[in-house]
């Protein structure tokens, strides 16, 4: 950022031009005078370091990469398309509209549905379309009358 700006430009090098004594930014024609101030900051993303892809349950539909920025060739935030909104991990209840998300967690990449933690290489999920009335709503035999399970 030069002097007071408020914002801060992305700038791969900054070079300095010595007939001048100026600083250029990166690909930028402009030139900054040495005696200007300028504001160097670098900025990683802590979001995106998992090493390891989701493990998807076989013949189910699997989740949707949402996010273009990849590290260990893992994209960062993956969900269940639009069309299949319920996500299903593997022995829990469906959750609608999850986002999975790699995240840093006490220094370790780990994978979270809305924040809750889960292992680096995550758990076996997919995704379904509509959700079965016996898997949030069971029916028990105490709830039938003059009939059986």
């Amino acid at each position: 950022r030069i002097e007071d700006s408020e914002n801060y430009e992305k700038v791969d090098k900054i070079e300095c031009e010595n007939m001048n004594y100026q600083f250029q930014l990166g690909g930028s024609t402009k030139l900054i005078p040495s005696e200007d101030e300028v504001d160097v900051r670098c900025v990683a993303d802590a979001e995106y370091f998992c090493d390891y892809d989701l493990k998807y349950t076989p013949n189910q539909q699997a989740l949707v990469r949402q996010k273009p920025d990849i590290v260990s060739s893992v994209k960062a935030t993956i969900e269940c398309p639009p069309s299949y909104p319920f996500l299903v991990i593997k022995g829990q209840l469906p959750i609608k509209n999850a986002k999975i998300k790699c995240q840093n967690h006490n220094g370790k990449p780990r994978w979270t549905v809305d924040h809750t933690i889960m292992t680096s290489t995550g758990p076996e999920v997919h995704c379904i379309q509509t959700l079965e009335c016996h898997i949030m709503n069971p029916i028990t035999g105490s709830n039938l009358k003059g009939s059986f399970l």
